[in-house]
């Protein structure tokens, strides 16, 4: 269970940075050649580091981002990855976890919208 919810939150976060960069850029909407590159893939770091807090990653961060893209690619969803045979999947501790939700926090105040307030 554990491996999932790491793939929902990789997945969140890749929403949220690819929301941030078309925000900022939405002519790569309609350029279909960039849009397949920019939408091909997993790689967290490299959406989040286009992003504002981008140049503010710190080691731990960026190797979080790394395994939260595992977690996208494979572990969410198989016991062991197509690419690497021998590898399998692991149970996450507490350290490789750690800090997502400042993570999160920091990222979400750049999305480029107000969110909505539910109807009253």
């Amino acid at each position: 269970m554990i491996a999932v919810a790491e793939m929902l939150i990789g997945m969140a976060f890749e929403c949220a940075a690819k929301a941030i960069f078309i925000g900022a850029d939405n002519t790569i909407v309609d350029d279909k050649k960039r849009w397949d590159e920019f939408t091909r893939g997993h790689d967290l770091a490299w959406y989040v580091g286009r992003t504002p807090i981008g140049k503010t990653l710190t080691p731990a961060e960026q190797s979080l981002l790394g395994r939260l893209q595992e977690a996208i690619e494979w572990r969410g969803r198989y016991p062991s990855s197509k690419k690497e045979p021998n590898l399998h999947m692991q149970a996450s501790s507490d350290q490789e976890f750690e800090g997502w939700e400042d993570l999160w926090k920091r990222l979400l105040e750049e999305m480029p919208y107000s969110p909505l307030k539910p109807p009253t």
